[in-house]
């Protein structure tokens, strides 16, 4: 590295973004607040290149194209993080994604907190590079135009607002590499978007075609009586659900049978009162959490079901009424954790607490 390189760079305002005859060259550019495209593209160096690899913009509200001048002066990076520079609002906005940014021939990650109004442009298949991909509340993405266009080195794409297209990105294959996805409808407040059984149901089924495929988060689905919702083939260990509607046994049943699941999370969803486990399901479920439950009021856990469940964590389910008998016979659970229950649970679990420590049990119960 020669004496002009640096590592990392701090820009608040245009003039730090100024010629000067002492600059140096960053290796990670952080732009924060509003800054004027006119400035950035100021940007030079002796042999015309900049040799950014990565660049973390801090802004709430992207009016302006910001990124228009990135294929002619950032042409080497690899990170794209855009961020609110905002104390009030801890999202973004960026009202498109400019395609200039899909010609940069480097770019591995990109990552907005917030969301992307716009559809991403179709120039984003040319990204044979892209690894990661990822807005964390929302991302419209159609199917490619020029047929064999694929993402073949996309690991994580996340969130991917469903419409009735959704499912044709998977049913054609076009992830092949694919190891995490989040899909579903971006939540706003006194708004309810909920994606219906059907659509549901069809999306699951698009999903056989990701055989990499190893940690899944659904948002805002609904699940009816279908039976298999989940693949069979799919490799899935990971799943997570958030506020999602489910009122069926069925769908406990369908993840049951993934064979490699081992980490369950169903935060803030809609469910029926009572919550079974069957026998033989969830071989090898280690991690199962349960947030923000209200409609669960009982649990019944069948003999062997659940053998490898280490851990347990329950928080503000506020209308369980009992833990199952049988859960304290699983010879590898570790520790059970419950916070913001029902009193009378809490107290039976006090008394249940004491009488493991004096009969050493390995398990550790923890009631907050």
């Amino acid at each position: 590295m020669s004496i002009q390189e640096k590592f990392y760079e701090v820009c608040v305002n245009s003039a730090d973004l100024g010629p000067s005859s002492n600059s140096s060259i960053p290796r990670r550019l952080s732009i924060q607040g509003n800054i004027d495209s006119e400035s950035i593209s100021s940007l030079s160096t002796s042999n015309d290149s900049i040799s950014v690899g990565s660049l973390l913009l801090f802004n709430s509200y992207l009016h302006y194209d910001p990124l228009k001048w990135a294929l002619k002066d950032l042409r080497f990076s690899r990170l794209l993080s855009v961020e609110s520079s905002s104390v009030l609002y801890s999202t973004c906005y960026w009202k498109s994604f400019p395609a200039s940014i899909c010609k940069l021939p480097y770019l591995e990650t990109i990552h907005v907190e917030g969301w992307i109004d716009k559809c991403i442009p179709n120039e984003i298949w040319i990204m044979k590079q892209l690894r990661h991909l990822d807005a964390s509340l929302g991302i419209k993405l159609k199917p490619p135009v020029i047929v064999g266009h694929t993402l073949s080195n996309l690991k994580v794409l996340s969130f991917v607002q469903v419409d009735k297209e959704t499912s044709i990105l998977f049913q054609k294959s076009l992830f092949p590499n694919l190891r995490k996805l989040h899909l579903g409808k971006r939540h706003r407040i006194f708004i309810e978007h909920i994606i219906d059984e059907s659509m549901a149901s069809e999306i699951l089924a698009s999903l056989e075609s990701l055989q990499n495929l190893q940690i899944l988060k659904l948002s805002s689905f609904k699940f009816g009586q279908l039976l298999d919702l989940f693949p069979l083939s799919l490799k899935l260990t990971k799943i997570t659900f958030v506020r999602c509607k489910f009122f069926s046994k069925h769908l406990m049943e369908s993840l049951g049978k993934l064979a490699n699941l081992r980490i369950l999370k169903i935060r803030r969803c809609d469910t029926s009162w009572q919550l079974h486990f069957v026998a033989d399901k969830f071989p090898q479920l280690e991690v199962f959490k349960m947030i923000g439950l209200i409609d669960i009021e009982t649990w019944e856990l069948e003999t062997h079901a659940m053998p490898n469940l280490q851990h347990l964590a329950i928080e503000e389910c506020k209308n369980l009424r009992n833990l199952p008998d049988e859960l304290w016979s699983l010879v590898n659970l570790r520790t059970v954790e419950l916070s913001e229950i029902r009193q009378d649970l809490k107290e039976k679990l006090m008394i249940k607490q004491s009488k493991m420590k004096e009969d050493g049990y390995s398990c550790k119960l923890i009631v907050n």
